[in-house]
């Protein structure tokens, strides 16, 4: 008994190696996701053993747990690009985010929580009957041009609420999933918008549905031109080789300026990021945060655009300074 209590911290080395090497060598398969979707938890884990074992100067095991911390983070790039700074200038687009969790019938904190942000634009999910109802009413003054497409039937029903006129809005289905394509007419020049939900990957076959969603996604944004955002629960961390594969295809940009994460809402230390805006690279990201007190188990998120300096450029050399 003695022998084996001695061996335990080697054993649990081993397997945090193990685990580590599995999670590097099968990246994009559904329980390496799974391990994934939590590794900030885990790198947090690795770290603490580390810590004891130092403690009990048992420094051939911190070693081990150091490899496993430097191959781990090593694996997480989007991690180490989440330190940019909040840009001033003037801001050109505000979006927020909800995922409303269609059974939440604190509804009042929802709407409340939209109006508080101020934005030019919200976005809500798993909307339904009674949800579009309760938006349209406490919205409609502040936002007059909206679009819903409630779903009694499943959590996929959509929304998007605006200070500026919704032109050309279509729905567009992956299986029982609507998306909401569109365009929002700022002032100067329209902005390209499609909202989206994902499956939960909770098995194998919604892990492959969640995926190919996103590759349709990318399908639709390359056939768009001009500045472009997307936004939704996309059900998917941002260091999932199926988000990366997202951005790289559309050339699109994760808002997030720090791990912001948003779901579970009422576990902060469980919690994982799985709710975006992207943008195109006309916009640039002044600041992106999270939103809380609407009873949802999803947080909020809410981006503030400006044009990025490129695009002025280009507009200034082509329209001799008229936006």
């Amino acid at each position: 008994m003695k022998n084996l209590r001695s061996l335990l911290p080697w054993l649990s080395a081993l397997l945090l190696l193990g685990i580590t090497l599995y999670l590097m060598a099968f990246p994009g398969g559904f329980l390496t996701m799974l391990f994934r979707s939590f590794a900030v938890q885990f790198l947090f884990v690795i770290a603490g053993l580390a810590a004891y074992w130092l403690w009990r100067q048992q420094l051939s095991l911190v070693l081990v747990a150091l490899v496993c911390i430097v191959l781990l983070q090593a694996s997480l790039p989007p991690l180490l690009h989440f330190s940019s700074p909040p840009t001033e200038g003037t801001e050109a687009l505000s979006v927020a985010h909800f995922n409303v969790l269609k059974y939440n019938l604190k509804r009042e904190l929802t709407v409340a929580a939209a109006r508080d942000t101020n934005a030019d634009v919200l976005s809500f999910q798993e909307i339904d009957s009674d949800w579009e109802r309760a938006l349209v009413k406490g919205l409609k003054d502040q936002f007059p041009y909206y679009v819903s497409v409630a779903r009694d039937q499943n959590c996929y029903g959509l929304a998007v609420f605006s200070k500026y006129p919704l032109k050309q809005v279509e729905e567009f289905y992956w299986k029982e999933m609507v998306n909401l394509q569109g365009s929002i007419q700022l002032p100067d020049r329209s902005i390209a918008f499609i909202a989206s939900h994902t499956k939960a990957p909770t098995s194998p076959s919604n892990f492959r549905l969640r995926n190919d969603h996103l590759q349709l996604l990318a399908q639709r944004v390359r056939l768009l031109s001009g500045p472009t955002i997307t936004f939704g629960d996309y059900n998917i961390v941002p260091w999932d080789p199926a988000i990366l594969d997202y951005g790289q295809q559309t050339e699109l940009m994760d808002s997030r300026k720090n791990l912001a994460s948003t779901y579970p809402s009422w576990c902060a230390p469980l919690a994982i990021p799985l709710d975006y805006i992207f943008h195109s690279e006309e916009l640039r990201c002044r600041a992106f945060n999270t939103i809380s007190g609407t009873g949802s188990d999803h947080l909020g998120v809410i981006g503030h655009y400006d044009w990025s300096e490129t695009f002025l450029t280009q507009l200034q050399s082509t329209n001799h300074g008229r936006i």
